[in-house]
């Protein structure tokens, strides 16, 4: 992956070259990645984890610092450059790359918050358990209670004893 960087080269350092915006894609960590092509499309694809455009498909007007070892950092905010796109097939390709990217990562998001509701689900049953057999005045001390020990952890212990 290329990084960002927001440092002030030397103008010999950096250049500035037109790039097409890829779009948003998963990463296999499942963080989302923007990818761009440089050389306007034509060249091999890179990605960044905050660098994007608003267009997937249209050019842009990238600063760029290519270091020795094929290092490659981008400097600044991409700039809509106004000249064209990505031919028709190729933006229809991109496109369908960033649709699915998007659904893979919000699937993703929504299978980590069933996962963490599932959790808390399983927690909080032995409460409700307790709190079923209770009547309205000790099931209210028993909310006051776990909302006490969840706020003060360090609370004391009934019989005194410290946590």
């Amino acid at each position: 992956m290329a990084e960002q960087t927001t440092t002030k080269p030397t103008p010999e350092q950096h250049q500035e070259e037109v790039w097409a915006f890829g779009g948003l894609r998963a990463g296999a960590d499942g963080k989302r990645l923007y990818a761009w092509l440089p050389e306007a499309g034509a060249g091999r694809t890179v990605y960044f984890p905050r660098f994007h455009g608003q267009a997937v498909g249209e050019l842009y007007r990238v600063t760029v610092e290519r270091r020795d070892g094929g290092r490659l950092s981008v400097l600044g905010s991409p700039r809509y450059a106004g000249d064209g796109r990505v031919d028709a097939e190729t933006a229809a390709h991109l496109r369908a790359e960033h649709h699915a990217a998007s659904t893979i990562l919000a699937l993703a998001r929504r299978h980590r918050s069933a996962a963490r509701r599932n959790e808390l689900d399983e927690l909080i049953y032995p409460l409700r358990t307790i709190a079923a057999r209770l009547s309205r005045p000790e099931r209210t001390a028993l909310i006051a209670y776990v909302i006490t020990e969840l706020t003060y952890p360090r609370a004391t212990r009934a019989g005194g004893e410290q946590r």
